[in-house]
């Protein structure tokens, strides 16, 4: 970092900002009065935490100031809905205050974490981050010295929430995340404030590129582009980042001769930009560590590739037009992650042979069209071309549909990729095998099998993954399977032990409408799941949830485009673990709860039923009293919903449900949130209900008959709604 403020700037900055807030809050307490006493405590109270503990609370104050601003105060006397307006607004920014505390306290902890934030203003705000092409980019930067490093830095701005819907993968771990809407502000706030020379920079959005800029983010569809600032004044630019929001206004070939000849770079970002054909002169960039050229539309990559001796990252994903990787890859000697490999149809075993001296490299990689390897039947597969990839996490084997999948000596060619048993995730594309490869049960530390086949008339020839469930991976937690037509169980014979069921904690099975049991001898009790948690099913038969066992495990379940629904119960009973719940896409005509469709469903706390077209009966019993959040939408034909019985239900959401008429929701004393959008026959709200008496969010939202009934102050049900805390009846704002 090159610099901060002095401290006397600091204070300035810190008592401009202070007191600006406290006269906003000030201004909207006179106007509200005492609803929103608490929340004006809870606010000043985080100023004076700003003021107080955080080295950074300048931009604490300086984004909270800006919040506060707008904050929209009317002129007249507020009315209830503007009053629930500005309630919601102030809550936002009293949880963002909290949040902006704990994030710059937490950026205070080390100069990376400054650097790193810093970096964050060269993204887009509201674009996903997959958090493996961060560590690799941070490597290249020098800004942690390993993947552990990257890792140990994601999870401590993970844990500071800094991110917002952060995915993790099949081993705990992120994987994608999008920056919490404040962080990007913090972001460019400590780029622009705190180094002294701004390092970073968004072109064109900076007036000027000097000399000194490290590095770019780039928008080639923005017309004021000047791509000469980049090649004749920065020439200390080490990172460039380049990105579209439209049709791009300047040559992009063009750019990149004069880059490649000028400029010393480290990092090179050229995703998705329509290239079609890589300059040889890429081979000039001795310095260049990563190099990113995902989804673009070249047929092939220059052999001068293979001359930049430092990099250690190639990425190539959605390359589909790629025939063939470049000559002497196997030269690439620091090369660490490669994406995609792709097999050509001229070369000795597809020119995977470049892969063999590869052997530092880590992550993911996907080998593509395997179906154009050719072994010979002297091969015997002698030659290892991933044994001794230890570091390698993820492997995707695929076939296209379309290539010859009967010839090419399959069994030499799959012992030729037999993996390291580090391996932690394998998934096989279009795999025209009749059985699995022999190698599968030593990867003992295999905890994500996936099998994908194209849709008809490429079916896989698969009738069972195996014989004997030993001769599965051992420790495996998830498996997928997808497009199998031919698939009718998992596993021939029982043995026992049963170590591959007992191990599942979650399962996709889609398109795999053959698939009836679990094994071919299946014994009366059925396999014993003792972990399982999650489980999708997609046009497929519910018969596997039917196993004469005690209890299933199962938190959550999404059953999607499936049969043999018209008897729940039989499903449900074995389920009292049950958490989620989500049916779509069914054709079913009733949920009845006196027939005790829903006994079984002991723990059942959230229930979504989504485009069931047909469905026009819906009650409950007494068997799910824990449920706390139901949505039901696009349930078209459902007249009238009736939850009396759901003693615990908190939310309510009813979405596009063009025949509902009416709800009764009387003896819900829990009920907390209803939201009702698109149901456009709905005449009115429940006349009398503690449950609208216990509410403090309703919302009405495009509802033809209920809206104006709705209105303030003149509205029939408006003295039944007056009271509640957040409310917003109207048309939805697009």
């Amino acid at each position: 970092m090159a610099g901060s403020p002095s401290a006397s700037a600091k204070k300035a900055i810190v008592e401009t900002s202070t007191k600006s807030c406290k006269k906003v809050i000030d201004e909207i307490h006179i106007k509200f009065g005492g609803v929103i006493d608490d929340l004006c405590t809870n606010i000043h109270g985080q100023i004076r935490e700003a003021e107080a503990e955080a080295k950074a609370n300048e931009i604490a104050l300086a984004i909270l100031e800006e919040r506060l601003k707008k904050v929209v105060i009317p002129k007249e006397v507020p009315t209830k809905l503007m009053t629930s307006e500005v309630l919601e607004k102030l809550e936002s920014v009293a949880k963002d205050a909290k949040n902006l505390n704990k994030m710059v306290v937490a950026m205070d902890q080390s100069k990376e974490v400054w650097d790193i934030v810093a970096y964050f203003s060269l993204f887009p705000q509201h674009g996903e981050l997959d958090a493996e092409r961060l560590i690799d980019l941070w490597m290249a930067e020098k800004f942690c010295n390993s993947p552990k490093g990257g890792r140990r830095c994601l999870s401590q701005l993970d844990g500071n929430s800094m991110f917002q819907d952060v995915k993790k993968d099949e081993f705990g771990q992120v994987r994608s995340f999008k920056l919490h809407l404040l962080m990007h502000e913090i972001a460019e706030l400590v780029e622009k404030h705190h180094h002294s020379i701004r390092e970073n920079i968004t072109i064109p959005n900076e007036n000027q590129v000097h000399s000194k800029v490290q590095r770019a983010s780039i928008d080639l569809s923005d017309s004021r582009l000047d791509p000469k600032q980049l090649y004749h004044q920065a020439k200390q630019l080490r990172s460039i980042f380049f990105f579209k929001e439209g049709t791009p206004q300047v040559d992009i070939d063009k750019i990149l001769e004069k880059i490649f000849k000028n400029l010393k770079l480290r990092v090179l970002d050229l995703r998705n930009l329509g290239i079609e054909v890589v300059p040889s002169s890429i081979g000039d960039l001795k310095e260049l560590e990563y190099l990113d050229l995902s989804q673009n539309k070249m047929k092939k990559l220059p052999s001068s590739i293979a001359k930049l001796s430092k990099l250690h990252t190639l990425k190539l994903f959605s390359c589909f037009d790629l025939t063939r990787m470049p000559c002497e890859m196997s030269k690439l000697s620091s090369l660490k992650t490669l994406s995609t490999f792709v097999a050509s149809k001229k070369e000795t075993m597809g020119g995977l042979g470049e892969l063999a001296k590869l052997n530092d490299l880590r992550g993911n990689l996907e080998i593509l069209h395997l179906d154009r390897v050719r072994c010979s039947s002297s091969t015997n597969g002698e030659r290892k071309l991933l044994l001794a990839k230890e570091h390698l996490q993820r492997l995707t084997l695929s076939w296209t549909p379309k290539g010859d999948k009967e010839g090419g000596h399959l069994s030499q060619l799959l012992e030729s990729l037999k993996p390291h048993s580090n391996l932690g995730s394998l998934i096989l594309v279009g795999f025209p095998g009749s059985s699995l490869p022999g190698w599968l049960n030593s990867l003992t530390k295999l905890v994500k099998l996936s099998l994908q086949d194209f849709q008809k008339p490429h079916g896989c020839k698969l009738k069972y993954l195996s014989e004997q469930d030993n001769q599965l991976p051992p420790k495996l937690k998830i498996l997928e399977l997808e497009n199998l037509e031919n698939l009718e169980y998992i596993t021939e014979k029982c043995i026992d032990g049963e170590n591959f069921y007992k191990s599942l904690e979650e399962m996709t099975i889609k398109n795999c409408r053959k698939l009836e049991s679990w094994r071919g001898t299946e014994t009366e009790a059925g396999p014993l799941f003792e972990k399982i948690s999650k489980l999708h099913l997609h046009n497929c038969t519910l018969k596997l949830l039917r196993l004469n066992t005690t209890s299933i495990p199962l938190k959550d379940l999404h059953i999607q485009y499936c049969r043999d629904l018209e008897n729940l119960s039989g499903v449900f009973q074995h389920l009292s673990s049950l958490q989620r719940l989500t049916i779509e896409n069914c054709d079913m005509s009733s949920l009845d709860g006196e027939s005790k469709a829903w006994e079984g469903l002991k723990s059942l706390s959230c229930l979504t039923l989504r485009d069931i077209k047909h469905l026009s009966s819906l009650s409950f019993g007494d068997g799910v009293t824990t449920l706390q959040q139901l949505t039901l939408e696009k349930c078209h034909l459902l007249p009238s919903i009736s939850i009396g019985k759901l003693t615990s239900l908190q939310e309510l959401t009813l979405r596009n449900c063009d025949k509902l008429t009416s709800i009764c929701i009387d003896k819900v004393a829990s009920l907390r949130s209803l939201k009702i959008s698109g149901c456009n026959k709905l005449e009115s709200l429940p006349k009398t209900s503690e449950a609208l008496n216990s509410l403090k969010t309703l919302h009405i939202l495009d509802c033809a008959l209920l809206q104006p009934r709705c209105v303030e102050p003149t509205g029939e049900d408006w003295p039944q709604i007056c009271n509640i805390k957040y409310l917003k009846v109207g048309k939805t704002v697009h």
